[in-house]
């Protein structure tokens, strides 16, 4: 029972041993490294998010060719009701 009780305190002295020094590596350079890690991760996410996105330069979403498309719509509604009244539908 003491050989289990010992074990088990040499195992958290270990684990407290490597924690401090897990602790002192990121103090001497390594919080710089974790942040340029995170910092390059957004970049590349940014970058990926902006290669997939859809183009607004597509002519089928533009203004212009929407507005074309609605006084085209205009013309031939217009020419419906004279033409319907040329055949005397009401």
């Amino acid at each position: 029972m003491k050989d289990k009780i010992n074990h088990a305190e040499a195992m958290e002295k270990e684990i407290s041993k490597q924690i401090d020094e897990i602790d002192k590596h990121l103090d001497r350079g390594g919080l710089l490294s974790l942040i340029l890690v995170v910092v390059a991760i957004f970049v590349i996410g940014y970058w990926i998010i902006d290669f997939f996105r859809i183009r607004d330069d597509n002519p089928a979403l533009s203004v212009q060719s929407q507005v074309e498309l609605m006084e085209r719509i205009d013309e031939l509604e217009q020419r419906i009701e004279t033409l319907e009244l040329q055949l005397g539908v009401e």
